[in-house]
């Protein structure tokens, strides 16, 4: 993949009159991103013996996502090279800034500090890589089919089907269908709380296991939908009908902020899992549950103290 650098080098006042200062590089993988697509945000630094140089922690701005560092060392000629990477996605369009990092450092002792400067980037909604140009459909355009005359052919076939089997009904239905009587059937009553329908559905998703699979698309499906019954049974409003933010604009009325917030973040993950095909790690499911999970305990105990209140 061809990797574009921004390099920025930054020289930094030494303690010692012949020691070399350490010189940075900066720089991202694309400039131009498709949305969701990876990218690769790195700083190299150049340095000798005297230098200590200490973790970055980097500032990023929302809808930018970062992953966990990695971080590589090698030795060319007298002096290390470090290098520290961070891979990263964007997950909506337009133009971003990674912004300005302070990196701190020491050299002979004395700790020093140097300010890398802030990279652009620009996230596009349609494919721009090069394999994938439109020129790879000509061959379709090309290609000649006749198109009314396969059309013509299989309507004809499947009216004639369709007549097969409209009479074929009605023949069932006027000489062999038996006369029976359909009663409406009961439906047992479901004497359970609220929180313990949902409960036991947690434990059926968690038992069937998607996650482990890799189907996190369908646990987060089935997950949200079991966070929208539960609201629906608890609060009797219609949350199956509603988007995530009509579901967190009707809940002002019965949740304090900190049940709003973790609400907020249940259907943000599940959204991004949705519409976006992000994949999660592994710990960010279990945090997904426990989140809810501590929404149902406090509702729980909030209704059963109002049971003993009225008693």
């Amino acid at each position: 993949m061809k990797r574009i650098y921004s390099t920025i080098w930054l020289c930094v006042l030494s303690g010692c009159l012949l020691a070399a200062s350490p010189t940075f590089e900066v720089g991202v993988s694309q400039e131009v991103l498709t949305i969701g697509d990876p990218f690769r945000y790195e700083i190299i630094v150049t340095h000798d013996r005297t230098v200590r140089l200490l973790d970055p922690q980097i500032e990023i701005l929302p809808p930018i996502m970062f992953s966990d560092l990695k971080k590589s060392k090698n030795r060319r000629e007298a002096q290390q090279v470090v290098r520290f990477l961070w891979e990263g996605r964007v997950y909506d369009t337009g133009a971003y800034i990674i912004p300005s990092q302070r990196f701190n450092y020491f050299e002979n002792e004395q700790e020093r500090s140097v300010l890398i400067p802030t990279i652009n980037l620009v996230v596009n909604s349609v494919i721009t890589t090069e394999n994938q140009q439109l020129q790879a459909l000509k061959p379709l355009i090309a290609a000649r089919l006749d198109v009314p005359g396969l059309a013509f052919r299989y309507i004809k076939w499947g009216v004639g089907l369709f007549l097969v089997l409209v009479i074929g009904w009605y023949v069932w239905r006027r000489y062999f269908k038996p006369d029976t009587i359909d009663l409406p059937r009961s439906e047992p009553l479901d004497l359970r709380t609220p929180e313990e329908r949902a409960r036991q559905a947690l434990a059926e998703l968690n038992q069937a296991g998607y996650v482990q699979v890799g189907d996190v698309e369908t646990h987060y499906l089935m997950f949200s939908g079991i966070v929208r019954h539960y609201l629906s049974d608890r609060f009797s409003e219609s949350c199956l009908e509603m988007t995530s933010s009509e579901i967190l604009q009707a809940m002002h009325a019965y949740m304090d902020d900190n049940s709003l917030r973790r609400l907020g973040h249940l259907f943000e993950m599940a959204d991004l899992v949705k519409f976006a095909c992000f994949v999660p790690q592994l710990d960010v499911h279990a945090q997904m549950v426990e989140k809810f999970e501590q929404i149902v305990a406090a509702f729980e105990v909030s209704s059963k103290d109002e049971g003993g209140a009225t008693e």
